[in-house]
């Protein structure tokens, strides 16, 4: 009986890939467990294999980023990879499901091959870790849940991991059939597409690859084999080529397939003169700074600056959401559980004692706030019957006010986007450009009013739409404003119409 040396797969040429992967805002990895000596809830994976406690990004977490961006880009988003025929990803990274699958019209089984690409595990070559709070919010009251405060390790933004990727090409799988794709697929690492760890989807785990180096081994030619075996395996041959966009450093042509992702990006600029914002830090820097200090992380230089987080984004967005739906239904109980519906949608939603949630559609990046200015402010506590003070409730802060040339900016995007859902997210902008929806805690006290200065709408199959605040009527033509209240319009009909035709619809 012949072994499994016998039907060997034939390898031909082995292209070696290494990256430099640079953390650009915080990012936790995971292994679901909390660490021996960590007395936080949600610890991160560290590898002790060399003594020392370094970051890891399992070679799955990569792979699986990679596969579903080329998987969203050549099918869609929510779309299924055919699992009857092998493409170009299925070769790159195996059959969808399982190694074997049968063929559902015929039973027949059909084989697979072994992944071509094989990813590493991805060591942290420097870190800094830090500490971040979160909480519940209840919807209803827009307070925190009892009992519902965690805490989360992170590393910190400016952290740089080790890629390393080989790609086996074989008689039948040549290099011009797989290196559209492989470029493709590290495209998304090259442009901060791809983020990586947990809550991707609200600013944590942005990253970017600024540069590639690949080399090259013939195995058919004796001399590339000798100088692979004796390479070490992250090793490069002096022959190797960097450059810092993949696809030219790999000289592969570009994917033949259009990209099929349909989205609607938000990207706005607002200002904070005359206002401050605080969003609290739970771990400040030392026992002598103040009670509550506006949050602060590292930038890629290196430097400490104060950020809006992603989280506190998506909250105030997913609450005031709620509120214009909950507003535009009335006293209609058939709309307001439409309402609610549509927001749950959109932000994502954990049903009390089930297994598995819905992902947020919503994607919300964390972002800086530049050339503000901290300042200490002291506060004290007032009797309301009395009118003096409390005793013991003197308290300090350090919100970031603030100048005429601070800048905050925002993102945000939406998979598959329906058009009132693109409706409900065009009047939250409006809230917050009018200042009427403020960001982060104390906005009873004026705190977290943003001023739009301008922004960018991409809507599906449309063209952009800019607005800028010095412009009349915000910049927009006539046709561009009646563009943006059709989404509107839709969001009306759609909390507003009979329940057999939403039965029917959905």
């Amino acid at each position: 009986m012949a072994g499994h040396h016998a039907n060997a797969r034939k390898i031909t040429e082995r292209i070696s890939i290494n990256g430099e992967l640079v953390l650009t805002t915080p990012t936790h990895f995971g292994n679901g467990r909390v660490r021996g000596d960590a007395l936080v809830d949600m610890s991160l994976l560290l590898d002790d294999a060399e003594g020392v406690g370094r970051a890891l990004i399992p070679g799955a977490t990569i792979t699986g980023a990679l596969r579903n961006y080329l998987r969203e880009q050549i099918h869609g988003y929510a779309e299924k990879e055919s699992r009857q025929v092998a493409t170009g990803i299925s070769h790159l990274f195996g059959p969808p499901s399982a190694a074997l699958d049968k063929d559902k019209g015929t039973g027949k089984i059909l084989q697979w091959d072994q992944s071509l690409l094989i990813v590493d595990d991805a060591l942290a070559r420097s870190q800094d870790l830090t500490l971040r709070d979160g909480v519940a919010i209840n919807a209803k009251t827009g307070t925190a849940e009892d009992s519902a405060k965690f805490d989360v390790e992170l590393l910190e933004a400016g952290a740089i991991f080790d890629l390393h990727f080989d790609l086996l090409l074989t008689e039948q799988q040549r290099a011009e059939q797989l290196l559209p794709y492989v470029a493709a697929a590290l495209q998304g690492l090259e442009s901060g597409e791809i983020r990586l760890g947990l809550r991707k989807r609200r600013g944590y785990g942005q990253c970017c690859v600024k540069r590639w180096t690949v080399s090259r081994y013939d195995l058919t030619n004796p001399a590339d084999l000798c100088e692979w075996l004796e390479t070490p395996t992250t090793g490069q041959r002096t022959e190797a080529i960097s450059h810092a966009h993949i696809a030219q450093v790999l000289n592969a042509t570009p994917l033949q397939e259009e990209d099929q992702r349909r989205q609607f990006k938000l990207l706005a600029t607002f200002g904070l003169a005359g206002s401050s914002v605080l969003i609290r830090s739970g771990f400040g820097e030392a026992d002598s700074g103040p009670d509550m200090e506006h949050l602060h992380a590292l930038n890629t230089q290196g430097k400490r600056v104060p950020v809006i987080s992603g989280t506190s984004w998506a909250g105030v967005i997913r609450h005031r959401a709620l509120r214009i739906a909950n507003t535009l239904a009335g006293a209609n109980s058939a709309a307001e559980a439409r309402a609610a519906e549509i927001v749950n949608r959109l932000f994502g939603d954990m049903p009390e004692g089930a297994l598995r949630g819905q992902a947020s559609k919503v994607t919300v990046d964390e972002t800086q706030v530049q050339h503000g200015q901290s300042l200490y402010q002291t506060r004290v506590r007032i009797d309301r019957f009395t009118g003096g003070a409390f005793p013991t409730a003197l308290f300090e802060q350090a919100p970031v006010y603030g100048r005429p040339e601070t800048v905050i900016n925002f993102a945000l995007h939406v998979r598959n986007p329906e058009s009132y859902e693109t409706g409900l997210l065009l009047l939250v902008l409006k809230d917050l450009w009018t200042s009427d929806l403020s960001v982060g805690g104390e906005a009873s006290v004026g705190r977290g009013r943003l001023q739009g200065i301008q922004a960018s709408l991409l809507l599906p199959d449309q063209a952009p739409v800019e607005l800028d605040q010095a412009q009349p009527a915000l910049g927009l033509t006539v046709e561009q404003r009646a563009e943006l209240e059709r989404p509107v319009a839709a969001l009306w009909n759609k909390l507003h119409q009979p329940r057999e035709e939403t039965n029917g619809a959905e």
